[in-house]
Formats: C-alpha cells, sequence, structure tokens
C-alpha cells in the first residue's frame, strides 16, 4: 500500500459547452476548468443484472457524448502520481476516474460472504481505491459471476440456483458462464523482464472466462462482469443482447438506456489501469454503453474496458471518501451493498 505519498485530485468541469472551447481556454486558465489539490495518503479501506427474466427495452439516450479533445486530461496527468482521482462534470454524468500504475500498486479481488458495501470492505482492507464489480442476485446475496481471489474460486455462479434454473435463461447459460472477466496474473519473467531472483511479473488481462492461462502464468485474482466494451463490444457473445430479424429482444443490462455504469480498463499493454464511474445526478441520466466506450477512449486513451456491476452498485471509493452513482427521492446517495470489488493498496 502507498503509504505517507501525495497522490493528485483533479476535478474537470465541462459543462455543456463544446470541448474544444473549454480546452482552449483551460490551456489559458488551468485553474479555472481544473481544481487540482494534493492528498496525503491515509491508511485505511440492485446488482445491474440481477436474474433476468424480461428484456429491458428502453430507449437510447438521445444525448451524444462530446468528447472532441481528450488533450485536457492528458495535460493535466502529464505529471501525475501512482495513483490519480480526477472528475468530469458532463452532461450526460459526473464521472470519477482512477488511473494508476499497477507496477506500484497492488491490486486485487475481494468478495464477501454476504453483501457489503464498497466503502466497509475498502476500509476492512486499508484499501486506497476501490470500485465495485461483479453481478450478483440481490435476492439471495449470490454471485451470478466468477470470482476467484488469491488463486481461489471464491465465487460460483454455477451454485446460484436462480440464476441455473431459471427457464428464461436456458438457452443462454453457456455464454453467460463464458463472459468476460479482469484478471490478475502471477507470471513467470522473460528475459526483457528482469526482477529479483525468486520473484515474478505481475500482470493484468479481460478476457473471456474460457479463455486460457497463459503459459508462465497462473491466475492470482479475477472478476467476471462484462461485456467487454472495448476494443470492440461483446455484449452478443456473452449473451447481454439479443437480436432477431435484426431487432433488439433482449437487453439484460439496458445496454442502450442511460443508467449509472462502472468499468475497469487497461492503457496500452497494460502499462495504466483505470476505474470509471459515471454518476447520475437530477439533470443527468447517466451513460449508457456506448457512451462509456466513447469517453473511455477519447478522453482516457483505454484501450481495453470492461463494464462492470452499475445502477445502484455503482460505486467508488478513493482515499477515505465515497461516491456513489446515484441518490434516492430525497437527495440521499445510494450506498447499495455489493457482492466483489476490484481495490487498490
Amino acid at each position: 500500500m502507498l503509504q505517507d505519498k501525495q497522490r493528485r485530485k483533479i476535478t474537470c468541469s465541462f459543462a455543456s459547452r463544446p470541448l474544444s472551447w473549454v480546452f482552449l481556454a483551460a490551456l489559458l486558465l488551468l485553474p479555472s476548468a481544473c481544481s487540482t489539490r494534493l492528498a496525503s495518503v491515509s491508511d485505511m479501506a440492485r446488482s445491474e443484472e440481477s436474474i433476468p427474466n424480461e428484456p429491458n427495452l428502453n430507449e437510447p439516450n438521445p444525448n451524444e457524448l462530446n468528447l472532441n479533445e481528450p488533450a485536457l486530461s492528458e495535460q493535466v496527468l502529464a505529471q501525475s502520481s501512482p495513483v490519480d482521482y480526477l472528475t468530469y462534470d458532463l452532461p450526460q454524468a459526473t464521472v470519477h476516474v482512477v488511473r494508476l500504475d499497477p507496477q506500484s500498486v497492488s491490486l486485487s479481488v475481494v468478495a464477501v460472504d454476504g453483501l457489503e458495501t464498497v466503502d466497509a470492505i475498502a476500509r476492512s482492507n486499508n484499501a486506497i481505491a476501490a470500485i465495485n464489480a461483479g453481478f450478483f442476485d440481490p435476492q439471495n446475496g449470490k454471485t451470478t459471476s466468477y470470482l476467484s481471489s488469491q488463486g481461489e474460486l471464491v465465487g460460483d455462479p454455477t451454485e446460484n440456483e436462480r440464476l441455473m434454473d431459471n427457464p428464461d435463461l436456458q438457452s443462454y447459460l453457456p455464454d453467460i458462464l463464458n463472459r468476460s472477466e479482469f484478471r490478475r496474473y502471477f507470471c513467470q519473467p522473460t528475459d526483457k523482464e528482469p526482477v529479483a531472483e525468486g520473484e515474478g511479473v505481475i500482470k493484468y488481462d479481460i478476457t473471456f472466462h474460457d479463455a486460457p492461462i497463459p503459459n508462465g502464468c497462473q491466475l492470482d485474482d479475477a472478476v467476471g462482469a462484462g461485456p467487454q466494451l472495448l476494443p470492440e463490444d461483446t455484449s452478443t457473445a456473452e449473451a447481454f443482447t439479443h437480436y432477431e430479424n435484426g431487432e433488439l429482444v433482449r437487453d439484460a443490462i439496458g445496454s442502450v438506456s442511460p443508467n449509472a455504469r462502472s468499468a475497469v480498463g487497461t492503457i496500452g499493454n497494460t502499462e495504466e489501469i483505470v476505474f470509471i464511474m459515471a454518476a447520475q445526478r437530477e439533470d443527468a441520466a447517466g451513460f449508457t454503453l456506448t457512451d462509456m466506450a466513447d469517453f473511455a477512449t477519447t478522453t482516457l486513451g483505454v484501450d481495453a474496458l470492461l463494464n462492470l456491476d452499475g445502477g445502484s452498485s455503482s460505486t467508488l471509493y478513493y482515499d477515505g471518501q465515497i461516491h456513489t452513482a446515484r441518490v434516492d427521492a430525497e437527495g440521499n446517495p445510494i450506498e447499495r451493498p455489493v457482492k466483489s470489488v476490484i481495490l487498490v493498496k
């Protein structure tokens, strides 16, 4: 865990103005567009798809992201620390982002026996940052995603009878059980990866559950979710969506409708890992999956992106503060207990 180091917090407000205009103004008056402060590290810490029975055929979000000028965040992050936290106030959502150097921090998957809030899990594990992760059934508290931690399978969707015995899902089960996951490997070093004797190399990947483990590696942690949004959308291959005669007849997680969303992504050959959480506001309904992919690639330069559980589950923890994605009718934040998180120490 990063102890007593400083991490940058950055807030960029773009409102509904064309981003190119904001970018030009920010270059001249950066503090007016982005506020930064250094925070010393403190020592701490409704599932998007439960068990779908009916298709969700809400209309697509009529708004489009205006993200033509990603260079602003790149300029701000030019001298970033191992962990950076940013917020983007967009017309569609307030987007919370944690960018991290995986060689300088430790990532892991944590699954709980029942359900706990992201805040409670993060604090009990003395985490720097954490984001909600896999799908689960809020009615029985069981996972609908495969979960592995420290080399052990700790969550098996085939043990969830509400998933496996659901008559509406029988034809989709092979694809559901092969949904994509975020993986952490421990690998033997190559000649180009010098490490101390007896040590290995940590590598990360986003791939299907049935994908083979690379030679010379062992699986340390994995959390299933999906679909992959980058480099391509795998919604249909993973049974999140189904089309008949060109018509969408199944949309298990409302992918074409704006909602609160969470995602994890990698940049380059996993030189950077990003957590992204798109939060709703009173005047903003959130992201579609296409919005999330557009934001990640255009603004952050993400190469591979995995959608995580969303809706009321979407929560991001950073440096002792919890950021939720939804509020109730009285304006109070909704902090929903979840089954698993990806956390940073």
